[in-house]
């Protein structure tokens, strides 16, 4: 192997991306399909915080191929969650939800969590397009990542409601509040979905 390869990790051991990418893009050029001078690409491209571009390395044949690699299945991982919370960040929640999609378990610490506001923010945009289906399988969908957004059962069922589907709304309100039971928006919804009322403060009963 090109000594360049040898450089290229000495560099990322310092913790110095652009030498080490410098490095490993001039090994490629001996050796563009050889593993580890791809998986130095990678990890230089991660160190000097280009995620897309490591990603694009891990997505290579080569790469691809030695799948069961310890290290590899690490910076899968790491870069494939990392990618997509840069992505969601961005205002891009369908891109990290694709990032996230090519994860293989054990999953990242606060991948559910993430995915979940990503579903939530991609069911909005789909609701303002009037995409009622699609938004309606987001919210389910972030319900069913992060069962403490009780948002995204509120959100599904105030769109049923406007969408005159009672019958679904008090469904879905039925199965949210057996999770979250003293969630008070969807108390709300529920009494609006039966075509009841919350009494007034000043009507009710007092200890």
């Amino acid at each position: 192997m090109s000594p360049l390869v040898a450089q290229g990790e000495a560099e990322l051991a310092l913790g110095r991306a652009e030498p080490a990418l410098a490095a490993f893009e001039a090994a490629r050029l001996e050796s563009p399909e050889h593993p580890r001078v791809l998986l130095g690409l990678v990890r230089a491209h991660q160190l000097a915080g280009d995620l897309e571009a490591a990603q694009r390395f891990l997505d290579t044949e080569e790469l691809a191929d030695r799948g069961r690699d310890p290290e590899i299945a690490r910076l899968r991982r790491d870069v494939g969650f990392a990618l997509g919370s840069a992505r969601l960040a961005g205002g891009d929640p369908a891109g990290a939800l694709a990032a996230w999609e090519a994860l293989t378990p054990p999953h990242p610490a606060g991948l559910a969590v993430a995915r979940a506001e990503a579903l939530m923010r991609r069911g909005a945009a789909a609701e303002g397009r009037g995409e009622i289906q699609a938004a309606l399988a987001d919210y389910a969908a972030a319900f069913a990542s992060d069962p403490e957004r009780e948002d995204a059962v509120a959100a599904g069922a105030a769109l049923l409601l406007s969408e005159g589907r009672a019958d679904e709304a008090i469904a879905l309100l039925r199965e949210g509040l057996r999770r979250q039971p003293h969630g008070e928006r969807l108390q709300a919804l529920m009494l609006e979905a039966l075509g009841l009322e919350p009494r007034p403060e000043a009507d009710r009963p007092r200890d």
